[in-house]
This record gives structure tokens, C-alpha cells and sequence, in this order.
């Protein structure tokens, strides 16, 4: 079958005849998924992009892509999460294409002081407890306090 061809000739009954086909010849959608990081820390985000080739709208999985066949989106996700995109023809056919963020939950940090540390008795001291997580240190003074 010649797609640039439009008529065709065939005989019956010993008589010329002519018929004409036509076709619908179509690509088939492609898809390019990428994200900035694909490792973050819990509270941290990324930017997913997304191209569709030979495509009419696109959808996407945990997140929403509007129907765009290319953008982006800033995604935070807390706990790791599998993002899908797919993007169809005109004809219905599609191509998808995964991406996995991988949240690593944030680390936590304790610690004790006193202060004074050291001295001669009696001594009076104040201790204080320190925790945080992600840039954020909370600080408690003076939990225990006294005479040693």
C-alpha cells in the first residue's frame, strides 16, 4: 500500500475500474519525563518536567499536568513516591513514561549541656536540652537546675 498514492485501478469482468482508499497514518506519541532531584530530604521538593511528542493532551499520576502535552510542576512529596506521565494522540494511543522520588525522612538531633560544667562544691549548674530536625534547633533552658 503507497500512502502517496491515492487511486487504485483493478480489473473485473475484463472492464478497467478505479477505487480510492485513503489512510490514516499517524505517529506514535513519545514521552521525555525527568525530575531536578530524585533524592530528597522529607520537606524538600522537586521540579518534574515533562515532553510529549506527536501527542494531544497528557495526564499525569500523583500529580496533575493539566492536560499540557509539555511543562512543569514543583512536587514536595513525603515519603517516596512514584510520579507517572502520559501522553496520548489523536488516535488514543499513548506513551508513558515513571519517575521515583526517593524521601529520605528527616534526621533528628538531641544533645545535653550544662552549665557550668565543672566547679567546686557546692555547684550550681543549669542544664539545658537541645533537639532539632532540618535546619531547626529548639532549645529547653533550665529543666533541671541544683546544687551539687
Amino acid at each position: 500500500f503507497d500512502k502517496a498514492k491515492k487511486d487504485y485501478r483493478y480489473y473485473a469482468d475484463g472492464q478497467s475500474k478505479t477505487c480510492s482508499a485513503s489512510a490514516t497514518i499517524s505517529n506514535q506519541p513519545g514521552v521525555s519525563f525527568t525530575a531536578t532531584f530524585v533524592n530528597i530530604i522529607q520537606g524538600e521538593s522537586t521540579t518534574l518536567e515533562w515532553t510529549c511528542a506527536d501527542s494531544t493532551t497528557s495526564t499525569g499520576a500523583n500529580f496533575d499536568t493539566g492536560g499540557r502535552t509539555s511543562g512543569l510542576a514543583n512536587v514536595s512529596p513525603n515519603t517516596t513516591t512514584t510520579y507517572t506521565v502520559t501522553c496520548k494522540n489523536s488516535l488514543n494511543e499513548s506513551a508513558s513514561a515513571d519517575k521515583t522520588i526517593n524521601v529520605t525522612p528527616q534526621s533528628i538531633t538531641a544533645g545535653l549541656s550544662a552549665s557550668p560544667s565543672s566547679g567546686r562544691t557546692p555547684l550550681a549548674t543549669t542544664i539545658t536540652a537541645v533537639a532539632g530536625g532540618a535546619g531547626q534547633t529548639d532549645a529547653i533552658s533550665g529543666i533541671a537546675a541544683g546544687a551539687w
